[in-house]
């Protein structure tokens, strides 16, 4: 019977011990990433001396919070209509759902150069709008929108492929217990479609930070702006680039660190 009992019990030990080790890998990769940033804002520095562009320190600074933020903003704004899009075009209808089809098909069919140039100057026309506003702010806030724009396309296609591998049993399932269909979508899809798209999300995560550059075509003041002008000021193109690619590298490694951990904690076990 001793025996017995402990090939019962081996199954049940070995899973916590997966389960300490998932936890402490976990713990590993937190220490690991903040280290990482921290070495990265120390280093960093150092590189421009290095590169005798310290004089042009500060205004790489500010191109690179004007690149934050609007990655930050197109992201969050890109998330909130892509979701609403892959609803629109999963429930929405005959016609919502192929209006939301049409703008996907539109935005991903066009250049985000071309977005950003008719978007950002489309207030030119309308001379009320520009009197009232400073037209360096406004072109940075209808870049950032447009951004938003063209990552919701890319995203809702993401959230759609997640609702619908959703099992249409759920819904059913949802509507027999006196739910209303608005309902099983909130309650019932979306929380679980939501989990399971992070792994393909963090493809659009990742690759958003690269297309904030499309916004120096404008006079937006970011990091590839700042490149152009330091290049022309200095005749150090390869090393002025060099130091956007790799701050682009550092960004994008810590937005998929952190969508890693993010799916650690969120994932369906066994799928």
């Amino acid at each position: 019977m001793a025996k017995l009992r402990r090939r019962v019990d081996f199954p049940m030990e070995l899973d916590k011990i997966k389960k300490y080790l998932k936890s402490k890998i976990q713990i590993l990769k937190v220490i690991v990433g903040f280290t990482a940033l921290i070495l990265s804002i120390i280093i960093f520095p150092s590189v421009f001396q290095f590169f005798n562009l310290v004089s042009y320190y500060d205004k790489f600074i500010i191109g690179a919070i004007n690149t934050i933020n609007l990655y930050i903003f197109a992201l969050v704004f890109g998330l909130i209509l892509g979701l609403t899009l892959a609803i629109a075009r999963v429930y929405g209808g005959r016609v919502i759902s192929r209006v939301a089809t049409g703008y996907i098909e539109i935005i991903r069919g066009t250049p985000v150069v071309t977005q950003i140039i008719i978007i950002t100057f489309l207030p030119n026309v309308f001379t009320i709008l520009v009197a009232f506003a400073d037209p360096w702010s406004m072109r940075y806030l209808l870049s950032a929108i447009c951004l938003g724009m063209n990552s919701a396309a890319y995203q809702a296609e993401f959230f759609r492929g997640s609702i619908t591998s959703i099992s249409g049993g759920q819904m059913m399932a949802a509507r027999a217990i006196g739910m209303t269909r608005a309902q099983g979508i909130r309650r019932i899809i979306i929380p679980q479609s939501l989990r399971r798209v992070i792994p393909a999300w963090s493809n659009e995560a990742s690759y958003l930070p690269k297309v904030t550059t499309a916004a120096y075509i404008v006079g937006v003041a970011e990091v590839f702006a700042w490149a152009k002008s330091t290049a022309n000021a200095t005749f150090r193109t390869m090393q002025v680039y060099s130091l956007v690619a790799v701050f682009f590298i550092i960004v994008i490694f810590f937005v998929t660190w952190f969508l890693d951990i993010i799916h650690d904690y969120t994932k369906i076990p066994g799928l």
